[in-house]
């Protein structure tokens, strides 16, 4: 039960949407609703009105001038299963298919959601960031892009104004063709507390996104050519961590301890040295 009163809108078109947003500070959108609806019923957000983009066209995939365009509203169901994901953005696909949750949050839940929430230990932020994804974002006064690295701002926060919508998210064209992907998790809930995500190309040359070791996913960028160099990039992941994060699930120092090993694995799976 929600204990607090709130309006509810299900409008027809994005315009109508953004007007309700517009002036609004104490406005919520839903999307897919595993984060909003438990957090409204522990009575942590009480919105004055609830925006229901259900009705949206916000929840298609498709290819334009070469990058991909993932609706903000994509479950991880629909961009698993996705032949374009497949094909340009194979580590999203594989990502949408190991969030922690089972079937129903699989079919339920929305990339751009966890984006929009913005948790430092969610699959999501770092997968994004190593793609080099863009965010475009919409308001009453217009849109704006900008990059998934810049959209992170800290733990639970991010750079979207109350009065905007996460539109879509744009995936550029590139060269990687490899992909790792590997999770530290917790052991009673399966809440990865640290996450690497590396991309590789045919000459070995590797981009890192590190998720929930700090506030906000951060890169790490190498050459792999020599022997030790996965466990030499490892550890540049873990010299990079100024300023590691905290919470329930584990400590900063912990997180700052596992950061060379999980980052070492996701280099040798992206580069096939070690069994995915």
């Amino acid at each position: 039960m929600i204990p607090n009163r709130f309006d509810y809108a299900a409008p027809k078109t994005l315009d109508a949407a953004l007007e309700l947003l517009s002036g609004r500070n104490d406005a919520k959108i839903l999307g897919g609703g595993t984060v909003l609806v438990p957090l409204m019923g522990l009575g942590d957000v009480k919105p004055s009105v609830v925006v229901d983009l259900r009705n949206l066209p916000l929840s298609g995939i498709t290819k334009s001038n070469g990058s991909l365009l993932i609706g903000a509203a994509a479950t991880y169901k629909t961009i698993a299963a996705d032949r374009a994901v497949g094909e340009m953005a194979p580590l999203l696909a594989y990502v949408s298919r190991q969030i922690t949750g089972g079937p129903q949050i699989l079919s339920q839940a929305t990339a751009g959601g966890s984006a929009c929430y913005s948790n430092p230990a969610s699959d999501v932020p770092a997968s994004i960031v190593a793609l080099d994804a863009r965010m475009r974002l919409g308001s009453a006064a217009g849109t704006r892009t900008l990059s998934a690295l810049e959209f992170f701002t800290g733990a639970f926060t991010n750079v979207l104004r109350p009065d905007e919508v996460l539109l879509e998210i744009l995936i550029p064209p590139s060269c990687w063709n490899r992909f790792g992907y590997i999770k530290q998790k917790h052991a009673t809930s399966s809440w990865p507390i640290v996450t690497a995500a590396c991309l590789a190309d045919n000459d070995r040359n590797v981009r890192i996104a590190v998720g929930g070791a700090a506030s906000r996913p951060y890169v790490v960028e190498g050459i792999c050519r020599t022997k030790g160099c996965a466990e030499d990039i490892g550890q540049r992941a873990s010299e990079a961590l100024v300023d590691p994060w905290s919470d329930a699930l584990a400590p900063a120092a912990y997180r700052q301890r596992i950061v060379k090993s999980v980052v070492t694995r996701a280099v040798k799976q992206a580069l096939a040295e070690a069994t995915a």
